[in-house]
């Protein structure tokens, strides 16, 4: 538009008070435009003694009027092209204070804005979602409507409910020099004997009743109803006395220019206000697209915009059930358990890091991508990453993205390389829900099984680097925790990481493990590294070990009344033998905080050094006390556990006295006589480390499995079936809908599903999934790999690779004998009996040129090569049974002719073969 034409059409709007749409612009023949293809409103109110679009247009260059004329709402290359969905409006309201001032006061010209809002926004556009754009007293205008509109039985409350932004630019919150500005006015349109109204100038005096009322409603609604808002103030001084009278007039009366909206006025409450390098009278006008202030105000806009754009798609039916779908777990309640299970997370315990170098040049420098952090059982390792993500949350906020994940070895859901990429991805979409059309790709095709089947970690990697690749991506930070405890395709894993740290120029990484030399083999294969030894930093760790020692004993004194000399002598005593390790000074007090008061030096003293030396002093505590017998059954059930085990689902699974079937509380009991090697919270048990499961499987498996792991597996599996028989029944949450033409439909809509008070499946979650593990670990005996891809006879070593194939080489020569192309991911073998076979979790492959494996015959019947390659389950390579989609297994266990299928869902589909 040229200057002509836009000074053509400001004389033509100057009064037509009311809405008018500035963008998209109208075509010749329209009266009114509901641009259905607009997914926002944008609605822009002027302040005092101004008008529409006037107070909305600058000039290019300041003072000359040749320059462009720009108006920042409707030109296309501005606010248009930053949300270019947006259906703009201006609200021209007579605001003057003299010279054709309207007799009418604040509430008066709210509800007429309210009116011609409602008007303007009928039939399809009524639920638009909606961002204002306030200046200086238009925004106490605004937020008289919003009040008066948040009434109760207000015919206007829908508004409320579609606003998604709101900016203020300089309304004076809290008193400021705009109010003697408009009282200057007053005064000067009196002394020069002109017409002027008190009605809305009184409303800007903070002595005013109404205005601190007006302030803070306001604020009370904005809270209330959670609309994001955001307030600008000037920084650069203004002669308003110039504003309203003549130059000679200023000159005399006052010579010093102050800025009208500081940044104490401008605050209402939320963000802090944020300022631009502006007078007060170019608050509300740009000079062009590449204004600095026009970028920061548009900038807000769309965020307004695009957060709400984000949130709508996230509640998208099809997304939604998407990511629910993606979701195995959600890594920040795993987090959230992580802290509360170690007693919360002490500032000072990992502050250290921050200051370090190699933190701090992988924070600081873009060469170098990729941070691993290493130490001992024990070291502190996960609550020192728990601290850099809460670091990293504060520093990066909405600007970046921050995704993580916590490896935990006990738990199946958690410990496998697919469970980590999936739940990486899930934590990056909840923050940029764009992302998702990445997921949606190949979810709208397989569904539920892109996550879960044998190609799951092909998708999801493709996935993964499809989503690092975009161009939208925001600067993106990924934490894996405890990368020694992810048991399944840890290869994998590492793979992906060396990789995308090298590639992905807009991400970083931070990972943990312990000292393991085939993790440092792989990520010494990186490019660009840092490696950060918590045993190299010991004497940092110490200190920070220091700190927690204060902390935990400060805590004890509390708890148990210590005295002074009983306090100083637990602070010396852990200090001396804690060797900078966290769990120790963990475990030592929790054993203080379980015995009396009068026996804390006694017992201090027995504790030894070391992590190890204090896990052999716990276990014979457990074996010396009365209740060695259910403590070494629940240990041992719970150290072979597929993941941690509610207390409900433990009571049926170990031995209880009649009568006690069913008392929980003593079970708990129970459980805390284990040593400390156990915890529960929220009634499910967990190890305290991981490194107390090493060490009872390792040190103690004679004593807590005496008929050997099989025994224990025997036992979970019977007592899994017994449960099921018992319980499990049709329609077990009563999910049936009234009768339909005489006949009773069962189902219902997975989201309509509530789970009742008292759950029938408390106790059977664990039983109903993984029964069949423990089937299988049983049947097949110790030489059960779970998750392993190698396996030696004595004289032929089998491996399983990643492109398919199973190998069988001479143990002597190293020779490869044979290669058993399988077409398939083969995550557990091993030998049969008579040495003939070689067992995998997708069948039984035939050894047809080696001699047989010498191992010992046992009197199990073998299958005859019983396989699933591809679609098909194949006997002696011959095709006998084809697999539709929804049945092809993520593993297979054979016995005899009888062939079980077990599917990640759980479910599990037992076949007999006549062969």
């Amino acid at each position: 538009m040229t200057n002509n034409e836009k000074q053509c059409l400001m004389a033509l709007m100057a009064r037509q008070y009311g809405l008018h749409q500035v963008w998209p612009p109208f075509q010749a023949d329209e009266q009114d435009s509901e641009s259905p293809s607009a997914s926002v409103d944008v609605v822009a109110i002027h302040g005092l003694d101004t008008g529409s679009p006037r107070t909305w247009i600058a000039y290019a260059v300041e003072k000359d009027i040749r320059s462009r004329a720009v108006h920042w709402l409707e030109d296309d290359d501005m606010l248009p092209s930053v949300i270019p969905n947006a259906r703009i409006f201006t609200y021209d309201w007579n605001a003057n204070t003299f010279k054709g001032a309207a007799e009418d006061n604040l509430p008066g010209h709210a509800t007429a804005f309210l009116d011609k809002l409602k008007q303007k926004r009928h039939l399809n556009a009524q639920g638009r979602p909606i961002i204002f754009v306030a200046s200086c007293f238009g925004g106490l205008l605004l937020g008289e409507a919003l009040i008066q509109a948040s009434a109760k039985q207000s015919e206007y409350i829908e508004l409320i409910k579609s606003i998604i932004g709101i900016a203020f630019l300089g309304t004076p919150f809290r008193g400021s020099g705009a109010n003697k500005a408009a009282v200057v006015r007053v005064r000067v349109a009196k002394f020069m004997h002109s017409d002027y109204c008190k009605l809305l100038i009184k409303h800007l005096d903070p002595k005013n009743g109404r205005y601190d009322h007006l302030v803070t409603n306001l604020s009370a609604l904005v809270s209330k109803f959670h609309i994001p808002t955001r307030c600008f103030y000037e920084i650069l001084p203004t002669n308003y006395l110039r504003e309203v009278s003549n130059k000679w007039f200023a000159d005399i009366v006052n010579r010093s220019p102050r800025v009208l909206v500081d940044m104490q006025s401008a605050c209402l409450g939320g963000p802090l206000p944020q300022q631009l390098n502006v007078s007060h009278a170019m608050l509300n006008k740009f000079r062009g697209p590449n204004d600095e202030n026009f970028k920061t105000v548009s900038f807000q806009l769309k965020i307004f915009a695009d957060n709400y754009l984000e949130s709508r798609l996230l509640q998208d039916k099809e997304n939604e059930e998407c990511l629910r779908h993606l979701r195995s777990t959600d890594p920040r309640d795993d987090k959230k358990r992580i802290e509360q299970t170690k007693g919360g997370l002490l500032h000072d315990a990992y502050c250290w890091i921050l200051q370090i170098d190699e933190f701090k040049q992988w924070r600081d420098n873009q060469q170098n991508p990729l941070l691993w952090i290493k130490g001992d059982p024990g070291k502190g390792k996960t609550m020192l990453l728990c601290g850099i993500i809460n670091e990293l949350s504060k520093s990066i906020g909405k600007n970046g993205l921050l995704s993580y994940f916590f490896c935990q070895g006990a738990d199946s859901r958690i410990n496998n390389a697919v469970a980590v990429l999936r739940g990486l991805i899930y934590l990056l979409i909840t923050q940029q829900p764009p992302l998702i059309s990445h997921v949606r790709k190949k979810y709208d095709q397989a569904g539920q099984a892109l996550f879960d089947g044998v190609n799951a970690w092909v998708s999801l990697f493709d996935i993964f680097t499809d989503i690092l690749q975009d161009l939208r991506l925001k600067p993106t930070y990924f934490i894996i925790d405890a990368l020694d405890e992810c048991v399944t395709d840890l290869q994998q894993l590492l793979d992906l990481i060396v990789q995308r740290s090298s590639h992905s120029p807009k991400v970083k990484w931070i990972v943990s493990s312990r000292n393991w030399p085939n993790i440092e083999e792989e990520l010494g294969t990186a490019r660009q590294k840092l490696r950060l030894s918590l045993e190299i930093s010991a004497e940092l760790v110490t200190a920070a070990v220091a700190e927690y020692i204060q902390h935990k004993v400060h805590q004890l004194t509390v708890k148990k009344h210590y005295s002074n000399e009983t306090e100083e002598a637990v602070q010396q005593y852990l200090s001396l033998h804690a060797n900078g390790t966290f769990l120790w000074v963990a475990l030592a007090c929790q054993s203080l905080e379980k015995v009396p008061k009068w026996t804390t030096l006694r017992t201090l003293m027995a504790i030894p050094p070391g992590l190890d030396n204090l896990y052999a002093t716990m276990i014979g505590q457990v074996y010396a006390s009365k209740v060695v017998d259910p403590c070494k059954q629940i240990l041992a059930v719970v150290s072979i556990a597929r993941r941690p085990l509610a207390l409900k689902e433990l009571a049926v699974l170990v031995d209880r006295p009649e009568g006690n079937s069913d008392d929980l509380e003593s079970l708990n009991e129970i459980v805390g006589f284990c040593g400390s090697f156990l915890t529960v919270r929220e009634s499910t048990v967990y190890f305290v480390h991981q490194s107390a499961k090493d060490f009872l499987l390792k040190n103690q498996s004679q004593t807590i499995f005496p008929s050997g792991s099989q025994e224990v597996d025997r036992t979970i599996f019977s007592k899994s079936l017994e449960l099921m028989s018992r319980t499990l029944e049709r329609d077990m949450y009563h999910l049936y809908t009234p009768e339909i033409d005489g006949l009773r439909a069962f189902g219902v809509a997975i989201d309509e599903i509530k789970q009742p008070d008292q759950n029938p499946l408390a106790a059977a979650g664990y039983p109903c999934v993984y029964w069949v593990d423990h089937f299988c670990a049983y049947a097949f005996g110790e030489n059960v790999k779970q998750g392993g891809d190698l396996q030696d006879s004595g004289t032929t070593l089998a491996s399983a690779s990643y492109d398919g194939t199973v190998k069988l080489w001479d143990a002597g020569s190293s020779a490869l004998q044979q290669t058993l192309d399988v077409d398939s991911r083969v995550d557990t073998l091993f030998f049969s009996d008579d040495g003939i076979h070689v067992q995998t979790n997708m069948g039984s492959l035939p050894i047809l040129s080696c001699p047989p494996a010498r191992l010992a015959v046992s009197h199990q019947v073998v299958s005859p090569f019983i396989f699933v390659k591809d679609q098909w389950v194949c006997s002696q390579s011959v095709s006998i049974l084809w697999l539709p989609p929804d049945h092809r297994p993520h593993c297979i266990a054979v016995y005899g002719g009888t062939v079980g299928f077990g599917y990640v869902s759980g479910r599990v589909t037992i076949i007999e073969l006549s062969l």
